[in-house]
């Protein structure tokens, strides 16, 4: 019994060692993206979802807007896309090390990944 729980107990701290080394280095546009300047904006990328793209804001008035389109690579540089929608009409972006700078209200703002999974906000109209 003791030899049991001291294997498991080796096995768990090296799994905790393994989780803590564990880095995705993926630079897909993939996931949601937060922006240090912007506390309450966020950008969510969603490449099952026919490559939809949703960007979260606070209006003028402070009320939560939601921005809804789609957004596409260029073959010829896997790193850049395209983002359209009513928001940013062909709004081109480079990621970067799971970051990447975008124009809005003509201010440069980087957003950086906060994790690889869509996180979808539903906001009542």
């Amino acid at each position: 019994m003791k030899k049991f729980i001291i294997s498991l107990l080796v096995l768990v701290l090296i799994l905790l060692i393994l989780s803590l080394n564990y880095k995705e280095e993926t630079y897909v546009l993939q996931g949601t993206f937060l922006c240090k300047e912007l506390p309450f904006s966020s950008m969510v990328f969603d490449t099952a979802d026919n490559f939809t793209y949703y960007y979260y804001y606070l209006d003028s008035d402070n009320n939560q807007k939601e921005d809804k389109g789609i957004f596409s690579s260029n073959p010829n540089s896997p790193s850049s896309y395209i983002i359209n929608s009513e928001v940013f009409d062909n709004e081109a972006i480079s990621l970067e090390k799971n970051k990447f700078k975008i124009t809005i209200d003509d201010n440069i703002y980087t957003f950086k990944r906060f994790h690889h999974t869509p996180m979808i906000i539903l906001i009542d109209d």
